[in-house]
């Protein structure tokens, strides 16, 4: 089932789903204005998929999985009005043809001019896929959220060969900032994008492999199966990574 991120499951929080002129945008004091800059590492080259990850559980779990697999080729930088400089985000080059982006300091205010500058990386992707993981208390649904719960939606322009089987996204529930404004671009190029979204009830700055139990579906798919060499085990032992015990 594709969404139509234009109706009431998408809050307004990326202006990428409105269609609101400048004057809206009067109340954002210049001191929450800012500009994304991007610095490579190594020389850019052509992905034909991009993996986001956004949200602490979802770069905990992605750090688990992927990161050390992969090479830290360039930063995405937030400059502000005031020339305060902060890391929001890191590239990874996990495969000759995928890209990964952590994105870990861009408020959903700042999630269109943080796409903006995005846009010739993505422009040129094949299609992208986002990893978010949210607090269960934003989950609007009768279902119970113990062990987490793993949501999706997806463009008109499906990902025919990104199976997993994952329950779509209920009505009335909203999609927020930086994963709304990648999905709104998505729709707007007619480009295949697919979004999974995680809820947990789960203190995000403790991480173990209890918290990224809903992410195991994900596994399953022969696209993160080729980009993930460890193997991935639910079961907690003695040993730790950082918080995330292996």
């Amino acid at each position: 089932m594709a969404a139509s991120f234009f109706g009431e499951i998408v809050e307004p929080a990326s202006r990428a789903f409105f269609d609101f002129g400048e004057d809206d945008f009067d109340e954002e004091s210049s001191a929450e204005k800012c500009e994304f800059k991007i610095t490579w590492k190594t020389e850019a080259l052509r992905y034909d998929t991009v993996l986001v990850f956004h949200g602490k559980i979802s770069n905990a779990f992605a750090d688990r999985s992927f990161f050390d697999q992969g090479l830290c080729c360039g930063t995405v930088e937030k400059v502000t009005k005031q020339s305060l400089k902060k890391d929001a985000a890191t590239f990874y080059s996990l495969q000759n043809d995928i890209l990964a982006l952590s994105v870990t300091a861009v408020e959903d205010i700042h999630s269109v001019p943080f796409i903006d500058c995005l846009d010739e990386i993505i422009s040129k992707t094949k299609r992208v896929v986002v990893i978010c993981s949210l607090p269960a208390a934003r989950y609007l649904g009768e279902q119970r959220i113990e062990d987490g719960l793993l949501r999706c939606l997806v463009t008109s322009a499906k990902i025919e060969d990104l199976k997993i089987r994952c329950t779509t996204l209920e009505q009335p529930n909203f999609v927020p900032g930086v994963p709304a404004a990648f999905m709104s671009y998505c729709c707007l190029k007619q480009k295949p994008g697919y979004l999974l979204l995680c809820y947990s009830d789960d203190d995000p700055d403790v991480v173990d492999s209890r918290t990224l139990l809903p992410f195991n579906p994900i596994m399953t798919c022969p696209l993160f199966k080729s980009i993930c060499k460890r193997e991935h085990s639910s079961k907690l032992t003695g040993s730790a990574y950082g918080n995330i015990y292996m």
